[in-house]
């Protein structure tokens, strides 16, 4: 009687699925140059998005490698999720603008749902996410 116990409750656990089980990768394409680092911010609210780090749900600093990268985030609970990517060439951190607050960086979101004038909006860009895994594609834009 036990062992039936035992074996009901191994088929129990091995079939649970942990709520963390969504993976997501992200393939960045059109980077002018392999210089520098491509930085991803990840996040499941409008809060701070697309460029407070420190609100961002995870982040990845990646080298960058060319004109095709793919950076992957795992354990992710199912949600709504939004991805902001910059080309940081120069490595300092920071999205270098010039005249008017224009990008002199590549950058590019989620649904590839850039704006002409101002920041990216987060329901433009959002996704959802409730399959075991994920792909996305992010185009990188140049001014």
């Amino acid at each position: 009687m036990l062992s039936v116990v035992l074996m009901t409750v191994a088929m129990l656990l091995s079939s649970f699925r942990p709520m963390n089980s969504c993976v997501l990768e992200v393939r960045i394409n059109g980077a002018e140059n392999a210089d520098g680092n491509m930085s991803l911010l990840l996040f499941n609210s409008k809060t701070g998005y697309p460029a407070d780090a420190s609100k961002a749900f995870k982040y990845s600093v990646v080298k960058a490698t060319g004109s095709y990268q793919r950076v992957v985030f795992d354990n992710l609970p199912a949600g709504v999720y939004a991805v902001a990517v910059m080309h940081d060439q120069n490595g300092n951190g920071q999205l270098d603008t010039g005249l008017f607050g224009i990008p002199q960086e590549g950058i590019g979101v989620s649904n590839n749902a850039l704006n002409t004038f101002g920041p990216p909006v987060f329901e433009e860009t959002c996704f959802s996410l409730n399959e075991p895994r994920k792909i996305i594609d992010i185009t990188l834009e140049y001014w």
